[in-house]
Formats: structure tokens, sequence, C-alpha cells
């Protein structure tokens, strides 16, 4: 976890495994948080459960780095902001990213700007690559002092260079 401004987290050859629902591999969060990963591999078992999750304008940084999940609605990213009009900008270079029964890519909430390059993405559904979701978005719940309020996904771009990408 590297959470807060000015928090800073570098991997390097690394393996991270973890299992239960709503679990993460790696995260971070907020403006000046900092994750950089190279030549490492996460792999979550469990429902809900995501590899990756950055929010509200972290800094990610993945190359080389191979994501796998398993699990109901699991994810290898998730992106999401707890605030309007603000965007997460994930980038990843090389390395893959394997999902059995959720989204390859998950943006909740506010806008968002996916990048690949060389990466290998395949979304499955039942284990099976038809059917499977490579990107999708959702609203996010964001819940404070008892009051619930829905933060609705605005835009969500991708960019990616020379890389594979399966799924709906």
């Amino acid at each position: 976890i590297s959470r807060i401004g000015g928090a800073s987290m570098t991997m390097l050859n690394s393996s991270v495994v973890t299992y239960g629902d709503t679990g993460y591999g790696l995260f971070v969060s907020g403006t000046g948080a900092v994750l950089d990963a190279s030549n490492t591999r996460v792999a979550t078992e469990g429902a809900n459960a995501s590899a990756v999750a950055i929010s509200n304008r972290a800094l990610l940084k993945l190359d080389g780095v191979d994501l796998r999940t398993s699990g109901a609605d699991a994810r290898g990213i998730w992106s999401y902001m707890t605030v309007v009009g603000a965007t997460n900008a994930p980038t990843m270079t090389g390395g893959s990213i394997s999902t059995q029964d959720g989204a390859a890519l998950l943006a909740s909430g506010g806008d968002h700007a996916f990048t690949l390059k060389d990466v290998n993405v395949i979304g499955r559904s039942g284990g099976q690559e038809a059917g499977g979701l490579f990107l999708q978005t959702l609203p996010l719940s964001v819940s404070s002092g008892g009051v619930t309020t829905v933060i609705e996904t605005g835009v969500a771009q991708l960019g990616a260079q020379r890389s594979r990408l399966t799924g709906d």
C-alpha cells in the first residue's frame, strides 16, 4: 500500500499473492502517492479482489508486471475516483493482465486514462475468453457520515500500442 501524498513504493523482481474477497495485491491512493513496480508478479484470488487498485490521482507505473486474478468480479487494474472532475492515469509497459471472472480494466467514478504498451490482456468469463470483460465502467458509491453519494464515471480513455487485447 502506498497511500497519501508523498508516499512512495518501488518494487523490483517481487511476487505478491493474496487470498480473500475484496483484497488487493497492490494499492496506491492519493495525489502525489507513487507505486512503481518492475518485473513483478501479482496474483489475487477472491470475489471482488483487485490485482492493482489506483485511486484519486495517484501515480501507477507498471513495467514487466504480470497481473492474475480469479474470483467473481475480480479485476486486473481497478482505477477509481471519489471526486468528480479528476483523472487517474495508470501506465503499464510489458507484462500481462489475466482475469478469470472479472474485468481486466475497471474504471469507477471520475475520469480515467489507461496507457498500455506491449501488454497482453485477457479478460475471461467462466475461464473462457468468449464473453470476458476487457474494460468495464461502473459508478462508485462513496459513504461519509451516513450519507452515500454516487460518483458517475466520466471519460474512460485507452491508449494501447503493440498490445494484444482480449475481452468484450
